[in-house]
């Protein structure tokens, strides 16, 4: 069938969601959210994670990390057509990239005990996804380039999760819709700024441009590390 078709049935489970969201009652609000308005609670949730070191500190962890782990759903397909691995068989590797987060989510907590706690898993996905990028510029084979493709997609879009609760335990109810969507705006310019320059490498050499990607993961892996003390779990609260 060709790209074609795959792009145009995309529209099918894009229209039925959008039928069943016609479908959906949306809760009243509370008077006070309305007055306030949609730029009232924005400025408010970005002025709180100016003012949150520890928040601050994790989100910095989790942005920095994640925007070279995003660019491997960029680069994968190219690493593949260099090694030689035919264009059928791209779907296959895309699934197993999801199939590893799957596995790595399910299995969390034994992870997290067989590597000595969260604090250090968050620590390891950090730097496995950059050794990865650079273990796929040197990779000349098939088995090799897919297997550092499973593992940097399953460490480093696996990370983001690990990050929930110790995130959410420091912000308050009543901003943690809008602080939320600010670490993800966050994360979503970093990408925006990074691409430029892996674009350009690009251009002129896929080894460079994963030489570079792996450089900055390290980096990124080193300098914007969150406390490990984040991480732990808060003690349980005596009950009366």
């Amino acid at each position: 069938l060709g790209v074609r078709w795959p792009m145009l049935l995309q529209a099918v489970p894009l229209g039925l969601s959008g039928l069943i969201a016609l479908t959906l009652t949306e809760p009243p609000r509370r008077k006070t959210e309305a007055a306030e308005g949609h730029l009232h609670l924005l400025s408010g949730g970005l002025h709180h994670f100016r003012q949150a070191p520890e928040l601050r500190a994790l989100a910095i962890d989790q942005v920095a990390c994640a925007t070279v782990a995003w660019l491997v759903i960029w680069l994968y397909q190219l690493q593949l057509a260099r090694v030689g691995v035919p264009l059928a068989a791209y779907g296959v590797v895309h699934a197993a990239m999801g199939l590893g987060q799957i596995a790595l989510l399910s299995r969390i907590a034994h992870v997290e005990r067989a590597v000595g706690g969260r604090a250090r898993l968050t620590r390891i996905t950090a730097v496995v996804p950059a050794l990865a990028m650079l273990g796929l510029a040197a990779a000349t084979g098939v088995p090799a380039s897919i297997a550092l493709i499973v593992a940097a997609a399953s460490a480093g879009l696996g990370r983001p999760p690990l990050f929930s609760g110790p995130i959410n335990r420091l912000i308050p109810s009543e901003r943690r819709a809008t602080v939320l969507s600010a670490v993800s705006a966050a994360r979503t310019l970093a990408v925006a700024a990074v691409y430029p320059a892996v674009g350009a490498i690009l251009d002129r050499s896929l080894v460079a441009a994963l030489v570079f990607l792996g450089l900055l993961g390290l980096a990124a892996a080193a300098f914007a590390r969150a406390p490990s003390r984040l991480f732990e779990e808060p003690a349980p609260t005596p009950q009366d």
